[in-house]
């Protein structure tokens, strides 16, 4: 296996987006020498971050205004957002910052900060559809896009912090009108992706300006993945939670798998032995030239085209990579 022809396909130029993040990520370029200054301008030119910019309306969004998370769903504002953020793309970019300022006008709920997937009401978020994955996304793709943090951002962040619980399917659910809203994603059991998009969210913060209670809120998430082994059921380890979960996809939107939850955790800098099935997985599944297959995917539902099921992936190898540099081997 020869991991240097591996990095070698990850750095050709027909990626901009893969080719910026390999080179900061795998190799420790700092972003100000000439090759990433280089990288970062083709992301902004590149056919992926062109071809969603233009459909794009005059006023930020995608499809119908009101739509913002249901247009055609994948391809209503709230996920090219995502995908923009997944690519590299920024708020130096006005269009993006339009985007971003429309979502935070009619998507986050003013009273509480969280991220709503509903605005019936002349654009006014819906309070009962203020779900965690949502705000986690929406909080991630903007700090990921250079959106200021603190400011308008922090209150989504003390929403997660807030209402965030961790229930396995023993404790009794918690109670509250907010918990009563949204049984499916805080009931008897926690949805696992609400939490790993509400880490995800918690690693973009700059570890200087996290807070004590995002800091616990951090110890406490990643207990909880941890628990399951990230993909597993925590009181019979011998299943998996969910069956797409061992297959490593790109990208992940609203869903997630085992390569998402070990990018996170490993960036957050968790070591801990509960890891180790989840390594063996991703391990277990590299191919003889050092690349990793695309196992799933939303292509045909996306505005553009990412890559094949069934094919080794550049992004896939990115982030496996980028996990087994941080210390696992």
């Amino acid at each position: 296996m020869n991991l240097m022809n591996t990095l070698d396909w990850l750095l050709e130029e027909e990626n901009p987006s893969v080719l910026f993040f390999a080179m900061r990520d795998l190799i420790g370029l700092s972003e100000d020498s000439p090759e990433m200054v280089d990288a970062k301008s083709r992301i902004k030119s590149s056919f992926p971050v062109q071809k969603i910019l233009s459909s794009q309306s005059d006023g930020g969004w995608w499809g119908n205004p009101e739509e913002f998370y249901t247009n055609t769903k994948y391809r209503g504002t709230v996920w090219n957002l995502i995908l923009l953020a997944e690519l590299g793309a920024n708020v130096e970019d006005e269009r993006i910052l339009r985007t971003i300022e429309f979502l935070l006008d009619n998507s986050q709920d003013a009273s509480c900060g969280g991220f709503a997937y509903r605005a019936p009401d002349a654009l006014r978020p819906d309070p009962a559809s203020i779900i965690p994955c949502l705000t986690g996304n929406m909080t991630w793709a903007m700090l990921r896009m250079g959106y200021p943090f603190p400011g308008k951002l922090e209150s989504a962040v003390n929403w997660m912090v807030r209402i965030s619980r961790f229930n396995d399917g023993v404790s009794p659910a918690p109670v509250g009108e907010e918990y009563k809203r949204r049984q499916n994603c805080w009931g008897k059991h926690t949805c696992i992706s609400g939490i790993v998009k509400i880490l995800k969210a918690l690693a973009e913060i700059p570890e200087e300006k996290r807070s004590s209670q995002v800091k616990k809120l951090i110890q406490d998430g990643s207990e909880f993945l941890l628990k399951h082994h990230l993909f597993k059921r925590s009181r019979n380890l011998a299943e998996v939670s969910k069956k797409k979960w061992p297959h490593p996809g790109f990208p992940w939107l609203w869903d997630t798998d085992v390569l998402e939850m070990l990018d996170i955790l490993t960036r957050l800098g968790v070591r801990d032995p509960r890891l180790q099935d989840a390594i063996n997985l991703l391990k277990s599944k590299q191919l003889e030239d050092g690349r990793w297959i695309q196992e799933w995917g939303f292509n045909n539902q996306l505005l553009i085209p990412f890559e094949k099921v069934g094919k080794p992936s550049k992004w896939v190898t990115l982030f496996a990579m980028q996990v087994m540099q941080r210390g696992f081997v």
